[in-house]
């Protein structure tokens, strides 16, 4: 928990201090107001951490109770998800009529109990409303703990009941090695909520938002219609591009080589190739992501009636965007495989493998963004086809590398 209240600070300091200074430098704060602000953020992680915990310790009690933990916990974390997103984006509406920056209406804030105690405390270094803040932050934060520390040891050791299953006698199919291998990785894949909500989370939420834009297009195009610009040009363009960065969130091949850990030496001592082995991870990678990918951008086609040439290239660059994934993840987790660990979460959550293929490429979706920018000026054929182009350029020199150099490599890797 000292860990997570730690991280919880330094994610507040880049949200908050900015803010304090800003409020500082135009001349509002008072002294007990400075002291309010201070002593405030100390508390609020302190909060968040506290709901965040009860939340978890809730899902995980419900999951431990499933047969199917895997599925429950990934279906409770993305009904929280879209429960966060929708107050988040109705978040005015709670606070007041915040439409019209002439007449802004902050009365709703006092319905909010919280958010108002806060502001109140600071800027109008009103001491109720702060003690009324803290009492808020810090009870919640002690019964959270009380609670983990009361339960935590049977949450994590309870043994599900598992359903008896009648055997019945059946042919197996023979598969080939590199079915199998693709098998296991997204068996592997789909049996663990962690790897899911972290490696998968863009294939989560491309469909979710896919699914509110074309149920709000009326809004999204009258919103966009006061901008003196032809966007029915780049509508292609913004939809592929929406496809491109949700896809560039996945990173499924990553951590895939740091999972193996101390099986590994059964994939480097067996008759196969490690290019098999290489194809099997992002082929699994390339299953999983392409369809929801897929229907989500044939969604916004449809429902911003996108020509069919335009819609079939759209589908193409972020299908390319997929395998560029797939593949950068693979060099990535070839390069900097973690075999610490004690808990997957770990192998999925941190090193440089996992760090750098998310990061690198949502700039590499940042990059390509500008490229249509610029082409699709010309025209959204060009913008969208020079994508679809370089990746699958990248794309195959990579599965050069994988095919050659790359299998020494992996050959001495050790856990």
């Amino acid at each position: 928990m000292a860990i997570l209240l730690l991280v919880n600070y330094g994610l507040e300091a880049l949200v908050m201090l900015p803010a304090m200074i800003a409020y500082g430098i135009a001349g509002k704060y008072s002294f007990v107001g400075v002291i309010f602000a201070i002593l405030a953020f100390i508390l609020i992680p302190m909060l968040t951490l506290a709901l965040s915990s009860l939340i978890g310790w809730v899902i995980s009690i419900i999951a431990s109770k499933m047969r199917n933990k895997t599925i429950v916990t990934t279906i409770l974390f993305v009904a929280f998800f879209a429960f966060y997103f929708y107050f988040v984006m109705n978040m005015g509406a709670f606070f007041g009529n915040m439409e019209d920056e002439a007449s802004l209406d902050f009365s709703g804030l006092k319905n909010t109990y919280i958010f108002y105690w806060i502001g109140d405390a600071i800027a109008n270094a009103n001491a109720l409303s702060f003690l009324f803040f803290a009492l808020a932050a810090i009870i919640p934060s002690a019964i959270t703990f009380y609670i983990l520390n009361r339960s935590f040891v049977k949450i994590v050791t309870t043994k599900r009941s598992a359903a008896k299953i009648k055997y019945k006698e059946r042919k197996e199919k023979q598969n080939s090695v590199y079915m199998a291998l693709t098998k296991k990785e997204i068996n592997r894949f789909f049996t663990s909520s962690a790897y899911i909500m972290n490696a998968g989370s863009g294939n989560i939420m491309i469909i979710i938002l896919a699914v509110v834009a074309a149920i709000n297009r009326n809004s999204i195009l009258s919103l966009v219609s006061e901008l003196s610009i032809d966007f029915a040009k780049y509508v292609p363009i913004v939809i592929a591009m929406y496809g491109i960065f949700m896809s560039s969130m996945d990173f499924i091949t990553a951590p895939s080589i740091s999972l193996e850990n101390k099986n590994l030496w059964i994939l480097q001592s067996s008759p196969i190739r490690p290019y098999t082995v290489f194809m099997a991870k992002i082929s699994s990678h390339m299953i999983i992501c392409t369809p929801l990918t897929v229907i989500s951008v044939v969604i916004l086609c449809i429902a911003f009636g996108v020509p069919f040439a335009q819609s079939l290239l759209c589908v193409l660059a972020t299908l390319s965007m997929i395998a560029f994934g797939g593949y950068f993840g693979m060099l990535m987790g070839l390069k900097f495989p973690k075999f610490d660990w004690q808990n997957e979460n770990v192998a999925v959550k941190q090193g440089f493998a996992v760090f750098g293929a998310m990061f690198g490429s949502m700039l590499w979706a940042f990059i390509l963004l500008v490229v249509c920018i610029f082409l699709g000026i010309a025209s959204p054929y060009l913008a969208l086809g020079a994508v679809t182009v370089i990746n699958a350029v990248i794309c195959v020199l990579l599965n050069v590398y994988f095919k050659n150099g790359a299998e020494r490599e992996f050959a001495l890797l050790k856990q």
